[in-house]
């Protein structure tokens, strides 16, 4: 089962396992992307320059780091070029987002924060954006494992993940999430 939060906090100052950062192709790291880095990992952006990173569509790093003596890891994931069809624009998001569940499964993951993205880039209001959002954590996390009779090879059920935005923007948040739960 997905549970889905909503901070008005920085992600470094949200306890988790993983930290995600969605990174549009060619645009550098935000203000907030880069305190929050260099809070949960003194080299994270060396790793970034060093992997040649850039938010090409489909690419994903993984940098480790400590939060208050605990490990933790960081998740960078590239959407591409935004300058496309809103259509692809939500299509790379979701796929991104199934990419996240992905890697949190390998890694043992069951607790993210992410910032929530401005869902205008994606010509979506923040209900809809929260919706979708909610729909494909969920639909990604979905494993039928009633005939998998070796409980190693289970992945996680329970994710907490908690989305960062301003408070004015939480309302539609939570009507998008319970939305999505009703339909995922």
């Amino acid at each position: 089962m997905i549970t889905l939060n909503v901070a008005n906090k920085k992600i470094h100052e949200i306890k988790a396992d993983g930290y995600v950062f969605l990174c549009e192709q060619g645009k550098e790291l935000t203000v907030e992307q880069r305190e929050s880095c260099s809070n949960l990992s003194a080299h994270a952006e060396k790793f970034l320059e060093k992997a040649h990173f850039s938010g090409a569509l489909g690419s994903f790093l993984i940098v480790n780091g400590i939060d208050n003596d605990r490990p933790v890891y960081l998740l960078f994931i590239g959407l591409g070029s935004l300058q496309c069809t809103k259509d692809e624009r939500v299509e790379r998001y979701r796929r991104a987002i199934g990419q996240i569940i992905r890697e949190a499964e390998k890694l043992k993951i069951t607790s993210l924060v992410m910032p929530f993205l401005h869902a205008h880039s994606y010509d979506l209001d923040d209900c809809d954006l929260a919706k979708e959002t909610t729909i494909i954590f969920n639909m990604a996390s979905y494993h039928f494992n009633k005939y998998v009779t070796d409980v190693k090879r289970h992945y996680a059920k329970d994710y907490t993940i908690t989305l960062c935005a301003p408070e004015g923007h939480h309302d539609a948040l939570r009507i998008g999430i319970e939305m999505g739960t009703r339909i995922g």
